[in-house]
């Protein structure tokens, strides 16, 4: 019976973003002569750290001829491609995965992205269209946010630019209106609830902010709540990955600058982070009340600092008697506690005065090796800051 210790060390490695510890495994893993699970070690390490390089290296090597060899692992490869280099780069194997008898929500994600890549074919996504710069005002009264976005040449929408978000979502209702077409149903996302909701991919020709367009940009199709008042979420970390953008939360704008443009986008950027990827999602090390240290969703789209349960008991902290109802995004409604006062740390940044709230984390079952996640830093850490998000996705940098 083969030792499943090697492969659980390297879970609970790349759970706790300990690259060392993961390194280390790895090689265990090798000297074991399971060459396939030190493959999808590498893999996970790569796609965590958004590094297209290794990633590539990976797939067009003998360790993606071996992880090839399975369904599950190749599921796995397929995935991390899509989310570190794109659709067009996972369209083969998801075209072999798709073709395959298999049923659950892992297959109707596979089916899903394999006909967006289909649709998408050679084409470059989300191309940057002439322009260097575009600066665009938050919508007013919103606390969330939000800009004006036209999509496909129709008025321009308020959107969420949501940096937590996986991808870029629109409303199915405006969805119709605008005549996107929806290329597969049957997927679904963890919703903040803990439950699945629907979702389907598209392609829309155009993306419009400001002055600056982008063509070819899939998205995801959702229901959205109804008192939510925008048509869509905009995600920087997927539709605007090869540019550098800047959420200015003390002018209240919204920032996107092509290569060599910008002028004056970093002024007064003291602070940086790297950023750890889990399922489209970014997370930044943290540190709550000069004491707990963990790895949190960077999400705009999140109203309040936020921590799990787990991490305030550790603080000696319980959910106060007063439950709140909170709608974050698409998400629906969620069950949030009301919580404590403290602090929070970014990375090495100073420690700010801080309000939590305490909210589980829902983890997808089917995940391997998920981000032990601590909480949200959101709106509240970020109010008054410039951030700005690098291209390529690797960091965050940010006045202090």
């Amino acid at each position: 019976m083969m030792d499943a210790a090697p492969v659980e060390r390297l879970h609970r490695a790349v759970s706790a973003v300990d690259w060392r510890a993961a390194a280390k495994a790895i090689v265990e893993l090798d000297d074991l002569g399971r060459h396939r699970d030190a493959a999808l070690g590498r893999v996970l390490v790569a796609s965590r750290r958004r590094d297209d390089k290794v990633l590539r290296a990976i797939s067009a090597s003998a360790a993606g001829m071996v992880l090839r060899e399975r369904p599950e692992t190749r599921r796995e490869l397929a995935l991390a491609l899509y989310r570190t280099l794109g659709i067009a780069s996972a369209r083969e194997d998801l075209a072999a995965l798709a073709a395959m008898p298999a049923s659950g929500p892992l297959q109707s994600k596979v089916l899903a992205l394999a006909a967006l890549a289909e649709a998408v074919g050679d084409r470059p996504i989300n191309q940057l269209q002439p322009g260097s710069e575009s600066v665009v005002p938050f919508v007013e009264g919103t606390l969330l946010p939000t800009i004006p976005v036209s999509i496909d040449h129709h008025p321009a929408e308020p959107f969420i630019v949501d940096t937590g978000a996986p991808t870029t979502l629109i409303s199915r209702g405006y969805s119709d209106k605008a005549g996107i077409r929806r290329l597969a149903e049957g997927d679904s996302a963890l919703s903040g609830s803990g439950r699945r909701l629907p979702i389907s991919p598209a392609i829309v020709n155009r993306i419009t902010i400001g002055e600056m367009s982008f063509t070819t940009c899939p998205v995801q199709v959702a229901d959205f709540p109804e008192d939510l008042g925008v048509k869509g979420v905009l995600s920087p970390g997927d539709t605007l990955r090869t540019v550098t953008a800047a959420l200015d939360f003390g002018r209240r704008t919204f920032q996107i600058a092509a290569h060599g443009g910008g002028e004056g986008l970093e002024q007064d950027a003291g602070g940086r982070a790297d950023l750890v990827w889990d399922e489209g999602n970014p997370f930044v090390g943290g540190t709550v009340n000069g004491r707990i240290a963990g790895y949190f969703l960077f999400d705009s789209g999140a109203g309040a600092d936020i921590v799990t349960p787990a991490v305030a008991a550790r603080l000696g902290k319980h959910p106060a008697d007063r439950r709140l109802t909170w709608s974050p995004t698409m998400m629906g409604q969620a069950e949030v506690w009301s919580g404590f006062s403290g602090t929070l740390a970014v990375a090495e940044s100073p420690a700010v005065p801080a309000e939590f709230l305490i909210k589980a984390w829902h983890r997808d079952p089917s995940a391997i090796a998920p981000i032990d996640c601590s909480g949200y830093v959101g709106v509240s850490w970020m109010r008054g800051r410039r951030v700005i998000l690098a291209r390529g996705g690797r960091e965050i940098r940010f006045s202090l």
